[in-house]
């Protein structure tokens, strides 16, 4: 049973929200194991592990900054795979899933992507600028074992919906509020009608938002509105950026308090 499954069942037996956190992998100045430790005991449910490229459109500055510094770096794809490999070893029953766009494939081809998202035994892979063609060949290249999440946009259409009702495994990543990421003062006020539109329409599948979430009260609030986790990534690289690490263990460990 893919781990994405086992742990929303367990979260939903337990009244809980998913936790899943952006993992700004090779980040500056930090150890991969370093860092995805501090994340996983301190209770994220899913690492949503990004790889850089050079124009991460549908991201804000704190992750597109982050990014390019990692991308001066000169890592290229494999040794992204090599670290992933590394955490995967540590945390075996962790689910994991790879962030990235349709700029990974100009780097290489698909067939060897996949084989590579074998070899690192991860659960998901998200790439949120997939087109309709993209994720259909990705369905149909992935094993069984591993999802192609799909990402919903704000302003979805019913293409994305009859697309989501179909094919959608794992859960649905809803775009929370328009625009780029980054962390924003409040909740959408739109987001709540968006979360019972799509599961009256699609049915039972975890939804659970990302873009602008940033705080405890954030996730509080989602959970009210039925959402069945929450993504959490700008605020998150910003405090590894500005703070001591324990400090990013602590706001983690709040943040999943408050979806309990």
């Amino acid at each position: 049973m893919n781990l994405i499954d086992v742990k929303f069942e367990k979260l939903k037996a337990q009244g809980e929200g998913a936790l899943i956190c952006y993992f700004p992998l090779g980040e500056i100045g930090f150890d991969t194991l370093d860092l995805a430790r501090t994340y996983v005991e301190n209770g994220v449910d899913i690492l949503e592990i990004g790889f850089p490229v050079r124009n991460p459109y549908l991201d804000g500055n704190v992750i597109a900054t982050s990014m390019a510094r990692i991308s001066k770096k000169g890592f290229d794809v494999y040794w992204y795979f090599t670290e992933v490999q590394k955490i995967r070893n540590e945390f075996r029953d962790q689910p994991i899933e790879l962030f990235c766009y349709r700029q990974i494939f100009d780097q290489m081809e698909e067939n060897d992507f996949v084989a590579l998202c074998e070899e690192s035994k991860i659960d998901a892979i998200l790439i949120a600028d997939a087109d309709r063609m993209e994720l259909t060949t990705l369905d149909d290249l992935l094993p069984a074992a591993i999802y192609n999440l799909r990402f919903v946009p704000y302003n979805y259409t019913g293409d994305h919906i009859r697309d989501a009702a179909v094919s959608a495994r794992g859960y649905i990543f809803l775009q929370a509020t328009e625009g780029a990421t980054g962390a924003r003062d409040e909740v959408d006020a739109g987001l709540e009608g968006k979360i019972h539109d799509l599961k009256r329409k699609i049915g039972n599948i975890p939804i659970c938002p990302g873009f602008g979430i940033s705080s405890p009260a954030h996730c509080r609030q989602i959970k009210r509105m039925k959402g069945d986790g929450v993504i959490v990534g700008s605020r998150l690289v910003s405090n590894l950026i500005t703070h001591p690490l324990r400090e990013t263990g602590e706001l983690i460990r709040k943040l999943k308090f408050s979806l309990t």
